[in-house]
């Protein structure tokens, strides 16, 4: 990873070379997106699509604590305009996704999500009000596109 005077990175990498997941462990908070590999990293937040996550919360929260253990404190499931579901080691709640005008292509929606999340993150919003503010961000994204 290139050096970067800050204390949390976001991730959004199918594979990382074993350098630059050591280098992890050097930034206070690691966001990342799920990695479909499966790969281990470590990661205080993973942001998945529902589809990439089989099972339930709890079988979902089991396979992220593998990939990102010891740090994980939040899985956040999307899917769409369907509800969130914010998981960690104390069980899950549901945020329901407020109503978005129809979009025709929703690509990079996702990323608007987790560039949401993390400011309302960085702002000090728990996962549920960070969530709500994110699906703000990525229904701009769409209205706009």
């Amino acid at each position: 990873l290139p050096p970067i005077d800050t204390s949390l990175v976001y991730l959004n990498a199918r594979v990382m070379s074993p350098a630059a997941l050591r280098q992890l462990e050097d930034f206070d908070v690691v966001i990342s997106q799920y990695p479909l590999s499966a790969e281990r990293r470590p990661a205080n937040v993973l942001i998945a699509s529902r589809s990439d996550v089989k099972g339930t919360a709890q079988t979902a929260w089991q396979a992220a604590s593998e990939i990102a253990a010891p740090r994980l404190e939040t899985l956040v499931l999307t899917s769409g305009m369907q509800p969130i579901e914010i998981v960690s080691q104390r069980g899950s709640i549901i945020i329901e996704v407020p109503p978005a005008p129809p979009a025709r292509d929703t690509t990079g929606a996702g990323d608007y999500f987790a560039g949401g999340y993390i400011d309302a993150m960085v702002r000090g919003l728990d996962a549920g009000a960070a969530a709500l503010a994110a699906c703000g961000i990525a229904a701009s994204y769409l209205a706009a596109s």
